[in-house]
């Protein structure tokens, strides 16, 4: 199927949040559309794993969302992995698309859902074999699966081996002919561990390949300088830079995403940094209309 992005205006600025949230409220009939902040463009719905894909109450409510566009994280495809995605989870997935309609569905590179209630983080082997299977597992999920898949940069303490990430995961993207996600806050991580700026090193990256960003807030450990993508602190002014920076040269960019836990918290502590991010984005876009 290999699906190709189109090159459209960009989809927006949207807000990430858990399934869990939305069932809570409505377990308690307390959901309605104006909890939802009005001034996004979309919606991420975060951390969807094989049980909650086959939950149709999950499914009913995904065109109730404000009727914003949709996009979706999903756990269980399993790129970089021996064993890849099952055909029993792509049909899943498959059904779940048909109903949610999504503008794209991502996943982290290593990072899946083993059971209900834990995620397993398994530690990213940066080798010519792990590669060949993220490639075979991207070239699949492109065959088989409805919807545009972008693969996201995993957090950096959860990769080891002697070939440099960005390379590596740049090969994966061109051989797959596969687009990605990239997490400023996993990025910036890289940064502070190996010391060396991630602008420069994404000059050479395949920046036409980057159609979502993600942002979260977080913090830095002034002990070890090591920083950590937390989702709840305060966030980083380098983060914004690194957006900048992104917005600027990434040409099939749709959507800028900001990540929470849950909505509560993006309703109290995050609107702030989601209307900095909306000025940023349309004060970016109407720059380039101008030229």
């Amino acid at each position: 199927m290999n699906h190709q992005i189109e090159s459209k205006p960009i989809l927006g600025v949207g807000i990430a949040f858990i399934p869990n949230f939305i069932k809570l409220l409505k377990s308690q009939n307390q959901f309605n559309n104006d909890i939802l902040p009005r001034h996004i463009d979309f919606f991420e719905i975060s951390s969807l794993d094989e049980k909650e894909l086959e939950e149709e109450e999950i499914l009913q409510w995904f065109p109730l969302l404000n009727k914003k566009n949709i996009t979706a994280h999903i756990f269980g495809f399993r790129v970089g992995t021996k064993l890849g995605p099952s055909d029993e989870f792509i049909s899943k997935v498959n059904k779940a698309v048909s109903i949610i309609q999504p503008t794209f569905i991502s996943e982290d590179l290593s990072q899946f859902r083993v059971a209900p209630t834990a995620i397993d983080t398994s530690p990213l082997l940066l080798t010519d074999e792990t590669k060949k299977y993220c490639v075979d597992a991207l070239i699949k999920i492109n065959e088989a699966v409805e919807v545009p898949f972008l693969l996201e940069n995993p957090p950096i303490s959860f990769m080891i081996g002697e070939q440099d990430f960005l390379t590596w995961f740049s090969d994966c993207l061109e051989l797959s002919n596969s687009y990605c996600l990239l997490d400023i806050g996993h990025l910036l991580s890289w940064e502070s561990i190996v010391g060396e700026s991630v602008i420069s090193r994404l000059k050479d990256f395949p920046l036409d390949k980057v159609v979502q960003i993600h942002l979260a807030q977080g913090m830095v450990d002034y002990t070890s300088k090591y920083y950590a993508d937390l989702h709840g602190e305060p966030y980083s002014e380098r983060l914004y830079e690194i957006l900048l920076y992104l917005l600027e040269k990434c040409p099939n960019l749709k959507a800028v995403t900001l990540e929470h836990f849950n909505l509560f918290t993006a309703l109290s502590t995050g609107l702030n940094d989601l209307q900095r991010v909306r000025e940023i984005t349309k004060n970016f876009l109407e720059s380039k209309t101008a030229v």
